[in-house]
């Protein structure tokens, strides 16, 4: 290569390039007799370019052409690894310019990637009455208890019935999950109040229960019930509504599996108690 072409190649090369790379590609002229190089063309895969916060990518250089050096960098910030293949993890959200430097002594090309970091849910557990809730909205939801998994807590509520340290795991609609602080439930013996005007029966039941109560005040309205089994995971839940402060609702538990239940009355925001109820079989 002529030596006015070669350092106009470099020239242009070092727009973009760290001032290291420049220097080393000055400063290495081609070995006399040996056969002139092209230019590097520098081209690399990301595994994927929208990605949650504390997750990581796949960097592959797919550059064409020989290179005798090879540098990633991060927004300007260079990354301690000359591999051709590295992962790259986000700590933080935010828009981050992925770049590959490669070099040989004919010159140096560079090429860059934009990957984007959301941030990750911040579910936070709060009481309504004596119920635990994600007041936000998020794709999926699932509780711990002491660090245990609680077998089909997958509402974005959960009643409490035994104490303890609870916990929620959520994943939000771009498919990015975090888990809540701990709550922890000192005594949940409030969930056992049976001094609310409802009565059910037949208890034990094998196949059909009614639910009669007497509600001054909610004429018109619409009482929210919630069957929970003994461990507090929500097998079904029903509207019942009122005429004059009387309800009654019929229920089928025919699919129901024998054991203990209890029965939560709900109005608005108001819990007015729970029954406790048996199914046999």
């Amino acid at each position: 290569m002529h030596l006015f072409n070669r350092i106009t190649v470099l020239f242009l090369a070092c727009l973009s390039l760290p001032l290291f790379l420049c220097a080393q590609a000055a400063s290495t002229p081609p070995a006399a007799g040996s056969a002139l190089l092209t230019v590097p063309a520098a081209s690399f895969t990301c595994s994927d370019t929208l990605v949650c916060e504390d997750s990581c990518v796949m960097l592959v250089n797919t550059t064409s052409g020989t290179t005798d050096s090879v540098r990633w960098s991060v927004s300007g910030v260079l990354i301690p690894s000359t591999l051709s293949g590295i992962p790259l993890c986000f700590a933080s959200p935010g828009v981050y310019e992925v770049s590959l430097f490669v070099y040989n002594p004919s010159g140096a090309d560079t090429a860059t990637i934009s990957v984007t970091v959301i941030p990750a849910p911040t579910p936070v557990i709060t009481t309504i009455g004596d119920t635990l809730t994600v007041t936000s909205t998020y794709a999926t939801y699932k509780w711990y208890r002491n660090g245990s998994s609680i077998a089909g807590a997958t509402n974005s509520k959960y009643y409490p019935t035994l104490p303890g340290s609870y916990e929620v795991k959520v994943t939000d609609f771009n498919g990015c999950g975090a888990m809540s602080d701990m709550y922890t439930v000192l005594s949940p013996s409030s969930v056992y109040n049976l001094s609310a005007p409802f009565t059910v029966a037949p208890n034990p039941a094998t196949g059909r229960m009614r639910v009669t109560g007497q509600l001054t005040g909610m004429a018109g309205s619409n009482l929210h019930i919630t069957i929970t089994d003994i461990t507090g995971r929500i097998v079904s839940e029903h509207e019942a509504s009122t005429t004059d402060g009387v309800m009654v609702k019929d229920i089928d538990l025919s699919a129901y599996p024998a054991g203990m239940y209890l029965l939560q009355y709900r109005w608005g925001s108001d819990i007015y108690g729970v029954t406790r109820f048996v199914v046999e079989r």
